[in-house]
């Protein structure tokens, strides 16, 4: 089953970061595993896959190895217009939220420590999707 809006939590995980999204006043949250498969986002639109595939290969695959020592990724980036911010749980995960121009950096750091429990949560009760996940961000049918 292609993961998507048809199962209800994937819709769940994308309320949560809809909810997020108006929090922090970003223009998108995803999850992103450290396998470059995009799971779940706030919110569609039409370059969303290359955006998250750019951002995972120019800011998460070289610092994947730390992840597997057991150590947190949580770093803040501008990429061209957009400020960025990401956080990983669960080992291989990656929460990523983009905003044009900046963030109250602490307030965002503070919204997403209060929603990542429940994000992480929600991430962990996904079904898998069948067939597998390509390599590759886009991975996720409307």
């Amino acid at each position: 089953m292609a993961l998507g809006p048809h199962v209800p939590e994937w819709k769940a995980l994308q309320d949560e970061l809809r909810s997020l999204a108006g929090a922090c006043h970003a223009r998108l949250v995803a999850v992103i595993s450290t396998g470059n498969v995009l799971w779940c986002v706030s919110h569609f639109f039409p370059d969303v896959d290359a955006l998250a595939d750019g951002f995972y290969h120019d800011e998460i695959a070289s610092r994947r190895k730390s992840l597997r020592r057991g150590a947190v990724l949580d770093f803040a980036v501008q990429r061209g217009r957009d400020a960025c911010i990401a956080r990983s749980f669960a080992n291989i995960y990656v929460l990523v939220m983009w905003s044009r121009g900046t963030f109250d950096i602490t307030h965002v750091r503070g919204e997403i420590r209060a929603a990542l429990p429940k994000i992480e949560a929600l991430t962990l009760n996904l079904p898998p999707p069948n067939p597998e996940p390509a390599e590759g961000a886009g991975k996720l049918h409307a």
